[in-house]
This record gives structure tokens, C-alpha cells and sequence, in this order.
């Protein structure tokens, strides 16, 4: 009975692994008014998407990672970009901006666009989001030698990351 549970369990983990590796690689084509960016050996980034918001604002719809093939490895497409980043000195981790935008109506005919501007925090190896951030936008967040961001803004030096928590 033992030398047969660990049979079944070998040949899931064996045909686990074999489907992975039949999933299939979708290629991106690079377009020539994309905006491509390498961060290390293995990632990129890519702004895509480039369109006008308003006549005097024009942002990304589209971010992807993407490893060195051109293989897309997360997509970030439910908000729009100016193309701000910022990438740790580990090359492990980087924070890309994100804009909301809505349109308030006051009434049938008057509408104002409203903005909500924030941070998304992440991982590189996996394109995972570890978090939204407002407070890590723009210039009053660095991060130091230790790959933690800190936030400066109150003059506190406050830790608001850091990768080995």
C-alpha cells in the first residue's frame, strides 16, 4: 500500500511538471513607439498602449514584464501609467505607478475626470504585486542599500518595505 501511494505520488508530481512545460510561450511583437526598458539580464519592461487621455495628458494603458525572450511573464492593465518607475538595487523588485481615472458627474451634462494616483510594489521573479502604495510614488520614497524603501516625506526615515520581512 505504501510503495503504491508513492507511486500515485510520483506520477502526479511527473505529469504536473510535464504540463507545465507544454503550456504555450506567448511572443509579444515590439512595436516601434512601445517603450522598452531592461532591468537586469533576465526582465524587462515594457510601456505599451501609448494614447490621449485628454489633450494635454497622454498615458500607457499597458505595462508587461518580460523575461529576455519576450515572453510575457505579468500584465498590469486595469489602470494607466506615465511611465514612472523605480527599481531596487537588487534588481528584485520595482515599483510602477498607477492612475486611476473616473469620471465624476455632477449632473446629465456636467461631468469632471478625477485621478487617484498610487504605487503597485513588485517582485520581479514572478511579476507578483506584493502591494499598493500611495505613499511611494514620486520623489519622497528611496531606496537604500539594504533593498528596503524608505519613506522620508515626515522626515522620520520611516521603513514602509523591507524584502526580508
Amino acid at each position: 500500500m505504501r510503495n503504491l501511494l508513492i507511486l500515485l505520488i510520483f506520477i502526479s508530481a511527473y505529469s504536473c511538471k510535464n504540463h507545465k512545460q507544454h503550456l504555450p510561450k506567448k511572443t509579444l511583437k515590439i512595436n516601434q513607439h512601445d517603450t522598452v526598458i531592461n532591468l537586469s539580464k533576465t526582465r524587462k519592461l515594457l510601456f505599451t498602449g501609448y494614447k490621449e487621455i485628454l489633450k494635454e495628458d497622454s498615458l500607457y494603458t499597458k505595462r508587461l514584464l518580460l523575461n529576455a525572450d519576450n515572453h510575457t511573464i505579468a500584465e498590469y492593465t486595469e489602470t494607466f501609467s506615465t511611465g514612472w518607475f523605480s527599481l531596487s538595487p537588487n534588481k528584485k523588485y520595482i515599483i510602477l505607478d498607477r492612475i486611476d481615472l473616473g469620471y465624476v458627474y455632477m449632473s446629465e451634462t456636467d461631468s469632471i475626470l478625477h485621478d487617484k494616483y498610487s504605487c503597485m510594489l513588485i517582485k520581479l521573479n514572478d511579476g507578483d504585486i506584493i502591494d499598493y502604495i500611495v505613499s511611494i510614488c514620486g520623489g519622497d520614497s528611496l531606496w537604500n542599500k539594504k533593498n528596503q524603501i524608505i519613506d522620508t516625506s515626515y522626515g522620520d526615515n520611516r521603513i514602509i518595505f523591507d524584502p526580508k520581512k
